[in-house]
């Protein structure tokens, strides 16, 4: 849980998110379709107001919870849905969530985001964070804060800002799209995450669940942020 927000200092703004994932590196970089674990976990519910956590060696993941987005626009609702549930939330509908997110055929405001998560996370304080000084830093920071929450049995919200030629999530075409996914557990002590995609009602090729590099999709979300 937060215990104080993060500095407006460490906040930025989307303009300029493509020129600094273009910076940041060359070549299109992928994550890797993924199968919730299983084998030899320990599940723990964490508390009353959060989700179970199945855990091992390096790793921890919450209850698989993804849903396919109903309109090609409804990537922040489903990813809302399924983060209220894989976190002990309760179970919602896209259309409800979509109202809640004031969801336009233009896509979901990030503000709002943060906004119902806040308003239906059962306490649990969620800030949003953004690229901002010294790069290892930041992917430090985001392994730090995918690790706590995880742990806590508290889901993130990944916003991707993927662009042209530069990285892209599982099964993703190689064009500018602008994408929430539900971030559900990590894997080599947070330098792998585990997330569900919306996006599997979109394109065929994506999977429901992937594993991806901690520090490529950081490169990924560098430009929108994500939600802890």
């Amino acid at each position: 849980m937060r215990t104080k927000l993060t500095p407006a200092a460490l906040r930025r703004p989307v303009v300029g998110g493509a020129a600094v994932l273009l910076a940041l590196g060359t070549g299109i970089g992928t994550a890797a379709a993924a199968t919730p674990a299983s084998a030899g976990t320990q599940t723990a519910a964490v508390t009353p107001d959060a989700g179970s956590v199945s855990h091992g060696s390096g790793w921890a993941e919450l209850t698989p919870s993804q849903q396919g987005e109903q309109r090609n626009y409804w990537c922040g609702p489903a990813a809302l849905v399924s983060t209220l549930k894989e976190s002990g939330h309760g179970t919602r509908t896209q259309t409800w969530a979509a109202g809640v997110l004031g969801t336009t055929t233009n896509g979901t405001d990030m503000g709002g985001m943060l906004s119902a998560l806040n308003a239906y996370s059962g306490g649990f304080k969620y800030d949003e964070v953004f690229e901002s000084g010294a790069w290892s830093g930041y992917v430090s920071g985001y392994e730090s804060h995918l690790k706590s929450d995880i742990n806590s049995g508290n889901g993130l919200v990944g916003n991707a800002y993927e662009v042209p030629g530069g990285p892209h999530l599982a099964g993703h075409p190689n064009e500018l799209i602008y994408h929430y996914i539900a971030i559900d557990g990590y894997f080599d002590s947070g330098a792998t995450t585990h997330y569900a995609d919306p996006a599997t009602t979109v394109w065929s090729t994506v999977p429901a669940y992937s594993n991806i590099s901690s520090s490529l999709l950081v490169r990924i979300l560098g430009g929108r942020g994500y939600y802890w």
